[in-house]
This record gives C-alpha cells, sequence and structure tokens, in this order.
C-alpha cells in the first residue's frame, strides 16, 4: 500500500510538472523554493500546517519522493479546517488561490464544477 501511494503522488508530480510546462501561452507560474524544488500546494480537510501528523506525513513523503524517483518537491500544506472545509475552500476557489492538489468528498462536487476546476 505504501508503494503505491508512493507511485500515485509520483505520477501526479510529474503530471503537475509536465502540465506547468507545456505551454508557454497558458504557462502558470511555478513556485520553487531557494534549493529549486517544487512547491506543491494541498488543500486536504484537517491536513494543515496545524497538524503536526499531516506535517510529518508530507515531509516524509517529499524525502522518499526524493529518494526513490529524484524528485524535488516541497509540500505547502493549506489551512482548510473540517467543520466548514465547503465554504473555506469555495473561498479559496473564487480567490485565485488554487492548490495543486485539493481534497474533494462526495459533496463538493459542485464545487468543482462551479469554480471550473
Amino acid at each position: 500500500m505504501k508503494k503505491f501511494s508512493l507511485w500515485l503522488i509520483a505520477l501526479l508530480v510529474i503530471g503537475l510538472l509536465a502540465a506547468c510546462s507545456s505551454d508557454d501561452d497558458k504557462k502558470e507560474k511555478v513556485t520553487k523554493t531557494e534549493d529549486g524544488n517544487t512547491v506543491i500546494k494541498v488543500a486536504y480537510k484537517d491536513e494543515g500546517p496545524s497538524n503536526p501528523v499531516a506535517v510529518q506525513y508530507y515531509e516524509k513523503l517529499a524525502e522518499n519522493l526524493k529518494k526513490d524517483k529524484d524528485i524535488n518537491v516541497e509540500f505547502e500544506l493549506v489551512e482548510v479546517a473540517q467543520g466548514d472545509y465547503k465554504e473555506k475552500l469555495s473561498l479559496l476557489l473564487n480567490s485565485g488561490e488554487i492548490p495543486d492538489l485539493i481534497y474533494f468528498q462526495g459533496g463538493d462536487e459542485q464545487i468543482a464544477v462551479k469554480s471550473h476546476i
């Protein structure tokens, strides 16, 4: 299961990097750290920077991607609390600050369609 998760994240990262570098006209700004790592913003219920377990998980994931796949990434967790996740996510998407990876549950489909994701 751990290898499957690592492969899935690796494919998502590769797809994200490929999508950001393929079209000059629509090229979005790719955020990089000082040491050249690509920053991937993640919005996931209760998995924000205030959750130490989530922080540790994404740090370990970044380490394993570097070690196993030579992919240099850093995950930036976006704080979106579960209690008002739908509302905060909608505000976040409408503000133009769209994370690279977003957790959607069944009821959030309307947000995705309305925000043209």
